[in-house]
Order: C-alpha cells, then sequence, then structure tokens
C-alpha cells in the first residue's frame, strides 16, 4: 500500500484498490480488477509524461488509468515520484 495526501492505494490478489484519505480513514473507495487495465499512464498538467524523465516542477498530477469497456479513471497525486511507480508496477503486473 502507498500513500499520498490526496490518494491512498493498494494492490492486492489481482485487484487495484483506492480512496481519498481523511483523518477518519479511507473515503469514496473505489476498486478495479488489474487484468481489466488496457493503458497506464502518469499526466501532468494535463499531459502524459515520459516515466524515465519526469518534470521538475507540477501543478497536477494524475494517474489514468484506462479499462477495458469504460472510460478512463483519474487518481490524483502531489508526488509525480510515487504516481509513477504506481504506474510502473502497475504496466508490469497487468504486462
Amino acid at each position: 500500500a502507498k500513500y499520498d495526501i490526496r490518494a491512498a492505494l493498494k494492490q492486492e490478489k489481482g485487484t487495484l484498490i483506492w480512496g481519498t484519505p481523511s483523518r477518519s480513514g479511507i473515503l469514496n473507495l473505489q476498486t478495479v480488477a488489474v487484468d481489466d487495465l488496457t493503458h497506464t499512464q502518469v499526466k501532468v498538467n494535463g499531459q502524459p509524461i515520459d516515466l524515465d524523465q519526469p518534470p521538475a516542477q507540477s501543478s497536477t498530477i494524475v494517474l489514468e488509468l484506462s479499462i477495458a469497456g469504460t472510460q478512463s479513471l483519474s487518481i490524483p497525486f502531489t508526488d509525480v515520484t510515487l504516481a509513477i511507480q504506481w504506474a510502473i508496477a502497475l504496466q508490469s503486473t497487468s504486462a
């Protein structure tokens, strides 16, 4: 499990679970089967980035998940490094 002040994520038994952290726990829990992911990317300021060369500064960071048969989901982050780590982990798991 990894924690960012904008999102808490956990991968367990082929399922990605995420929500919004709060003082009373994780709110708005959502899940998706990792096998259903068709594409994973990190966007900074609305633009996809090269995971090997992240920008030095960013204001809006999201981990975007494309899911078979549905539209994309965006998970917000404050830390681009953590978002990249999740993207890489999910890409290797769903490959």
